[in-house]
């Protein structure tokens, strides 16, 4: 009835051999009077005519048309006959206002709504966004002027849980259903912010997600949420999941780890853990998880400045020794409380053939001593770390302090052309 109305109503037949765009269909204003072809419906025989048709027959056209990044279709539709303006006249009004709101916004972030409404690549990071900026940005996406997006970067901003919200309850609705990369780094998102995104991720909001990034916000509790979320399968195609410079705790981290034995995130290659308030009971229920062979896709293991000691450096090389993570590439861990036995025991997983891929390995500021270096020395000259290049354990007044195990190591990395940054 929509379809046919335009056909049968002169008014709003646009000048001939002129396209017109209805949501999802296309249809071409054909050169003999009173005919119109559609790619991909069959109109059927004359219909009611526009002024013929229900107020909420009007609606539902001009809810099609509505576009605040381009809203001249809807204007024109809206302008066609005196009953379609009246049946209008709200909806023309807070398009009028969600456009300008629009302009705005675009501006405040050096673009324009020509330029955004047919991008796949949206990068508005640093733009001293917030939650107001963040509605805007949810109703814009909300009138699906934006579902070809891919890549959306908002990190670098000042988004709150509030402003989460608002855009998480627009990805529930499939308001971009081919979103592949998403940064939201650098806000002040916490436990309810993530909670609603959590639910939008748990309702197919953006299956196809490959990168997330939620670094330096105040996640705690919240990441269990997500956890959950994860367990269900909601993001498969995950690759990078950065979770730096929160407040995630070893309760969390074993929801975490339980999605993981479920299952979830299995082609994940970088996961990044740094700064975060993980002990050594939070990073074994982890490892428990890694021994299963969960993260066998894994290049990427960041764990940073944790709160591991020996035990969980222990517990993490003996998931080692069971061929945990046999492509990881980098490993993370300085600037924790390791010392001497958690490193031995490290060494000698190593010893056995554990991380035959790795090239970067961190552990610089940490709290080894001779005994440790030693049998990483040992380990090394017998060829464990068979594609190490690089090897990060410097300690202010190491070399002075332990000439002999300092002399030891440079001797095999040397052997081996590591690089080497012991001071």
């Amino acid at each position: 009835e929509i379809i046919t109305s335009f056909k049968n109503c002169r008014r709003c037949a646009q000048p001939l051999g002129q396209p017109l765009h209805i949501g999802m269909f296309d249809f071409h204003v054909a050169s003999m009077a009173g005919s119109i072809s559609a790619d991909l419906l069959e109109l059927p025989v004359p219909q009611p005519p526009l002024l013929k048709m229900s107020e909420d027959a009007i609606c539902l056209v001009g809810k099609q048309l509505r576009n605040p990044l381009q809203p001249s279709m809807f204007v024109s539709f809206a302008s066609n006959c005196r009953a379609v303006r009246e049946a209008l006249h709200t909806e023309l009004q807070e398009l009028e206002r969600l456009h300008n709101a629009a302009r705005a916004l675009c501006t405040q972030n050096n673009s324009t709504c020509s330029t955004i409404k047919d991008t796949d690549q949206l990068k508005w990071s640093s733009k001293k966004m917030g939650d107001i900026d963040c509605k805007v940005f949810a109703q814009i996406i909300a009138s699906g002027a934006m579902a070809k997006l891919t890549f959306l970067d908002l990190s670098h901003n000042h988004i709150s849980d509030m402003g989460l919200n608002l855009f998480s309850n627009e990805l529930a609705m499939g308001a971009l259903p081919q979103l592949k990369k998403l940064y939201l780094g650098s806000n002040q998102i916490a436990d309810e912010g993530l909670k609603s995104f959590a639910e939008a991720l748990g309702r197919g909001a953006i299956t196809q997600l490959e990168v997330l990034d939620l670094c330096f916000n105040k996640l705690r509790d919240g990441f269990k949420s997500l956890s959950y979320t994860l367990a269900m399968g909601a993001v498969p195609q995950l690759t990078l999941l950065n979770l730096a410079k929160n407040r995630i705790s070893d309760v969390s981290i074993a929801t975490f780890a339980d999605a993981l034995g479920r299952g979830a995130l299995s082609q994940l290659l970088r996961l990044d853990l740094d700064d975060n308030q993980i002990s050594d009971i939070g990073l074994k229920s982890f490892v428990d998880a890694l021994a299963m062979g969960v993260l066998l896709q894994l290049v990427e293991l960041w764990l940073n400045r944790n709160q591991i000691g020996d035990a969980g450096l222990s517990s993490l090389s003996e998931a080692l020794s069971m061929g945990a993570l046999p492509r990881l590439q980098q490993l993370g861990l300085l600037c924790t409380n390791i010392r001497d036995n958690g490193l031995k025991a490290f060494a000698k997983s190593l010893g056995k053939g554990s991380l035959p891929k790795l090239t970067h390995l961190y552990l610089r500021s940490n709290q080894i001593a001779s005994a440790g270096i030693q049998s990483f020395a040992e380990a090394l000259a017998i060829g464990a770390l068979a594609s190490l290049q690089n090897l990060f354990l410097h300690t202010s007044g190491f070399i002075a302090e332990h000439p002999m195990n300092a002399t030891q190591l440079k001797t095999a990395c040397e052997s081996r052309n590591i690089l080497l940054a012991l001071e």
